[in-house]
């Protein structure tokens, strides 16, 4: 067992030594003499289209990358670039989850920008529509999010004021444990989630906090291990509890059974920072080293059953959630991750200055 630990400790201690395979952000100055991104919007209506695809659902509110680039070469290309350097341009700012600029999105998570007829794309704020139209991203469905902000967009001072993690963190933890306070049970362990249903707290504090996170940019986390760890434990935590309330508006009970379990952890996600992550995705994606465990329903049963590991790698190095994972197993993890079950540790708050104490 050890010598298999060290090997998988070799493996991703390489995979996060490597260079990513996002391009390099381009100068500033140079983006903007070469892209004008309000003119860009403008002209939106223009290049979006609905794609008719045989035997698979239609598209809406999509454009190719040759779609793009046609359009950019006759109404948009001061500089005179050519279609190649226009194309670097787009995978390097305008499609890289890297870059603040990032305007388009891929259909396919992890696709990067290619100059094809069947490569399919989406401006932001078309890509963050269909995501509201999802009944299972729990921080956007059915939510007013017109107060929070895109990157390109100010507020009344010309400013970004809605988008730094580093500052939101302190504000997200105290709502938590104010939700928190309110439905654990005398006990300190026992969570009264129908209490959380019933009350004000839910539309007024719960649904405020994490909607916000679909429009923050969490790299700035990375830099410190401690603090994205606290904030992904702290997520996942309360997305469980989300999760289960969202379900008992349909079922009218909290109970889970083996059964349900199987879709539960990998049917319901939050979007952080324009990225969707289920149960599944924060505990053993993000948490556990990327892994794949748990990301169907028949290799969950396979685990459980004869004790089989799922193979690595659950997110692939072009999606942007493969940055996000731990580059260690913390074991300390499972006495931290709440699972709305009796043996669950204690709910509470995790803060970096003190997780490790």
């Amino acid at each position: 067992n050890q010598k298999k630990q060290k090997i998988i400790t070799q493996k991703h201690t390489k995979r996060f030594n490597q260079t990513s395979p996002q391009p390099l952000l381009m100068d500033k100055d140079l983006l903007t003499d070469t892209i004008d991104i309000e003119k860009i919007l403008e002209s939106r209506p223009k290049i979006v289209h609905e794609q008719k695809r045989t035997l698979a659902p239609t598209l809406s509110s999509v454009f190719s990358g040759k779609d793009l680039l046609d359009w950019l070469l006759e109404h948009h290309n001061p500089k005179h670039k050519t279609r190649e350097e226009l194309c670097q341009i787009v995978s390097q700012e305008l499609c890289n989850p890297k870059s603040p600029n990032q305007l388009i999105y891929p259909v396919s998570v992890g696709q990067t920008f290619i100059d094809k007829k069947d490569k399919y794309y989406r401006f932001i704020e078309d890509q963050f529509k269909e995501y509201k139209k999802e009944s299972s991203i729990l921080n956007l469905h059915g939510i007013d999010t017109s107060m929070y902000r895109f990157f390109y967009e100010k507020n009344d001072e010309g400013e970004r004021d809605n988008d730094d993690i580093t500052k939101y963190t302190d504000e997200y933890y105290k709502t938590l444990a104010e939700i928190y306070e309110e439905i654990l049970c005398k006990d300190e362990f026992s969570v009264d989630y129908k209490a959380l249903v019933e009350s004000d707290s839910f539309d007024n504090k719960l649904i405020p906090a994490v909607a916000r996170l679909a429009y923050m940019d969490i790299t700035p986390l990375q830099l410190d291990i401690n603090a994205q760890k606290c904030f992904f434990l702290n997520t996942y935590n309360i997305l469980h509890i989300h999760a289960l309330c969202a379900r008992y508006f349909v079922k009218k009970n909290f109970n889970l059974k083996l059964v349900d379990r199987l879709d539960f952890y990998t049917k319901y996600k939050y979007n952080i920072g324009g990225h969707n992550y289920s149960l599944h995705d924060i505990e053993h994606g993000i948490l556990r080293n990327n892994s794949r465990m748990g990301e169907h329903a028949l290799s969950t049963v396979v685990n459980y059953v004869f004790n089989v590991n799922a193979p690595n790698d659950r997110f692939k190095d072009t999606d942007p959630r493969y940055y996000r994972t731990a580059k260690e197993v913390d074991p300390k993890i499972h006495f931290g991750t709440h699972c709305c079950a009796l043996d669950s540790p204690r709910l509470q708050i995790f803060y970096p200055d003190t997780i490790n104490k």
